[in-house]
């Protein structure tokens, strides 16, 4: 994971615990990232259909061996090598993508908005 990836609200772990990432913590990645990556300070929260599901996608179609998610007109498909691509009429599209710091800025730049968490009725990401 390269600090230049993560925008400020991005959920990512920081000492093991899911934490919406603050103006601080860029900055202090930024001066750091080898020593907090390398030492696993900082990981990457994979995206797996139940966190998928906690933001309000549902599964729109199964393709056999893959899914399609929707969250309103926005579509991912899964693949066989557990990560993500944008899904627009019916081809995927981009690189491939596997945590959710990935998603809330795909999604974002696509819908203008940002990804909710909708157990909580939370914004992921703060502006």
């Amino acid at each position: 994971m390269n600090y230049k990836e993560l925008r400020i609200g991005n959920h990512i772990y920081i000492d093991s615990r899911e934490t919406a990432i603050s103006a601080i913590d860029l900055a202090t990645m930024c001066q750091h990232e080898k020593f907090l990556i390398d030492k696993g300070v900082v990981a990457p929260i994979y995206l797996s259909e139940s966190i998928l599901f906690k933001h309000g996608f549902k599964v729109e179609f199964d393709i056999t061996p893959n899914r399609v998610y929707s969250l309103g007109d926005f579509l991912i498909r899964s693949n066989s090598s557990h990560s993500f691509n944008l899904y627009v009429g019916q081809q995927t599209v981009g690189k491939p993508f596997s945590y959710l710091h990935q998603l809330q800025n795909l999604y974002f730049a696509i819908e203008g908005k940002e990804l909710i968490d909708n157990q909580h009725n939370n914004l992921l990401t703060t502006e």
